[in-house]
C-alpha cells in the first residue's frame, strides 16, 4: 500500500508493506518516504483478527522509534459528498452505531 499528500511541489509518501525478510516491525526513511514493514505472517494475521493496532519501538540513534500501526475502519453513517476521503478499503467498523 503507498499513499502520498502533497506539500507543494513536493510530495510526501508512505507505505505498509508486508515483507518476508524482516523479523519485526521496522520503518525506515529515506528521500520523502517512511517505509513501514510488517513481517508477512504477522500482517496476515493480524489483517483477519479483531486485533486493531501493532505495536514496535525499533533501536534509534537518540532512543527507540516508537511504531504504531492501527487499522482504517469504516465510517459508521456512509459518505456521500466529495469532500470526504473515500473509505472503501477500510476495514468493516466493528461498532454499529455512534456511541
Amino acid at each position: 500500500m503507498v499513499e502520498q499528500t502533497c506539500f507543494g511541489d513536493d510530495t510526501f509518501q508512505y507505505t505498509l508493506e508486508a515483507d518476508d525478510t524482516v523479523t519485526s516491525i521496522r520503518a525506515d526513511l529515506e528521500t520523502n518516504v517512511i517505509r513501514i514493514r510488517v513481517p508477512r505472517e504477522q500482517a496476515m494475521i493480524w489483517s483477519k483478527s479483531d486485533e486493531v493496532g501493532l505495536y514496535n519501538e525499533q533501536p534509534g540513534k537518540s532512543g527507540p522509534l516508537k511504531i504504531l500501526i492501527e487499522k482504517d475502519f469504516a465510517c459508521i453513517k456512509p459518505r456521500t459528498s466529495a469532500q470526504w476521503e473515500d473509505d472503501s478499503d477500510a476495514f468493516p467498523n466493528p461498532n454499529p452505531t455512534c456511541g
